[in-house]
């Protein structure tokens, strides 16, 4: 068994950077040899041309995030410091760490998770974010089942306007800074479809399905000393292909899985999205690619501005207008690997119209796995929040902090 193997950290911005690097940890378990490790310890080289030089302790964790699928594992530590910059085609090495196996993650710092019946509550210094699993959301209107999925509560701990609140609910900002309750409704950072493409010599070519009308389930949680994250399932459907060639149909049943993560003392929410098929026939599974669209149905005011350029698709921020106001202010940044398309508000599809200024949806981009960023914010300006909406997508999803083993591309 090796006792440790090193990563090569690759900077790819030609600055200094510190930050977050996350990586799939199966590699690096079969480099240490080990099977049955469940996570790791992480440890800085100080000098990286001296591999038997003094080392930094770093937060560090893995985590499963589909107990039934290793392949998922990720291993995410958090650097203690800058590393030299690099370049953009992530050739130059900026540092390295040491890994080396270990039993269990270490105590989390401050973000935490919550188990619950219809959900699970993801929680740490800055936010509060309760994610829906069931398809309802009050005992009372079992006949309302659009909320798989969602998120229905963003809450931010440290935003006090006293008398009325001293934590500022998210999904209704208005309403909630003068003490009432949100709209029953209210719900964002939603997967309320997948579009799905069969082969080209399928007539029928695309098709499209809801996960928001059935319950989630929620398959893994982990917590560590860098993050909280829980991964949720959808409810089966079933995809039929022809088969090249023939006349029979290839039946597959595929679930969307969906990872958030919420990092220590940080104030965005980490989402990544795939979906998984299993081949009836033979039981393999494997990625499809796909198209999400989100959904959200959160109240800005009634005039809310978009900033997104229209040749750059990785990302965008909503505001509202930018003039003295008493109300909270609340921003709204996302950022994607998968392109977003135009923002549709209110949504073509949506009929209510007391909520049509509050409801927005958006398509992403065909992918395989789909990594996004999400934060609110308050008493914020365009100015503010498209900034904060670049920022979270160079650093956190297009030119992320690299850790790769040695050959590894």
């Amino acid at each position: 068994m090796t006792q440790s193997v090193d990563l090569l950290l690759r900077n790819p911005s030609e600055y200094p950077r510190a930050g977050l690097v996350v990586r799939q940890w199966k590699p690096v378990a079969k480099a240490l040899g080990v099977r049955g490790a469940r996570s790791a310890t992480v440890a800085r080289l100080l000098d990286p041309t001296n591999p038997k030089g003094a080392t930094v302790d770093l937060a560090a964790q893995v985590d499963r995030l589909v107990p039934h699928d290793r392949s998922h594992d990720q291993l995410v530590f958090k650097l203690d410091s800058p590393i030299p910059g690099g370049d953009e085609h992530y050739r130059a090495v900026s540092g390295k760490v040491r890994v080396t196996a270990a039993q269990s993650n270490a105590q989390p710092y401050g973000a935490t998770v919550q188990r619950y019946p219809t959900g699970v509550k993801l929680i740490n210094q800055h936010l509060e974010v309760w994610l829906n699993t069931s398809a309802t959301k009050y005992a009372h209107q079992p006949q309302d089942q659009f909320y798989g999925g969602a998120v229905t509560s963003v809450i931010l701990q440290k935003a006090s306007f006293p008398p009325f609140t001293d934590r500022l609910e998210c999904v209704d900002a208005i309403e909630s800074r003068a003490g009432f309750w949100p709209h029953p409704e209210a719900r964002a950072m939603q997967i309320d479809r997948i579009h799905l493409v069969r082969p080209p010599w399928d007539e029928r070519r695309s098709v499209d399905f809801f996960p928001f009308r059935e319950p989630w389930t929620l398959v893994s949680d982990s917590t560590g000393p860098v993050r909280a994250v829980a991964t949720i399932m959808s409810a089966p459907f079933e995809l039929r292909c022809k088969e090249a060639g023939g006349k029979s149909d290839h039946v597959f049943e595929c679930n969307v899985y969906r990872t958030l993560s919420l990092y220590d003392d940080v104030d965005w929410i980490g989402d990544e999205i795939w979906v998984n098929a299993r081949d009836i026939d033979t039981g393999k599974t494997q990625r499809l690619w796909f198209t999400a669209r989100f959904f959200m149905m959160v109240q800005f005011t009634q005039d809310p501005e978009l900033f997104k350029y229209p040749d750059h698709p990785g990302w965008f921020s909503l505001t509202p207008p930018d003039k003295p106001s008493s109300d909270p202010r609340l921003g709204y940044a996302f950022a994607t690997d998968a392109q977003s398309g135009a923002i549709w508000s209110p949504p073509l599809d949506y009929h209510d119209e007391m909520t049509k200024p509050r409801a927005f949806s958006w398509e992403l981009g065909t992918s395989r796995t789909v990594h996004c960023v999400h934060k609110f914010r308050c008493m914020t300006n365009a100015l503010e929040m498209g900034h904060e909406a670049g920022w979270l997508w160079y650093d956190l999803v297009f030119k992320r902090i690299r850790g790769t083993l040695a050959g590894e591309k």
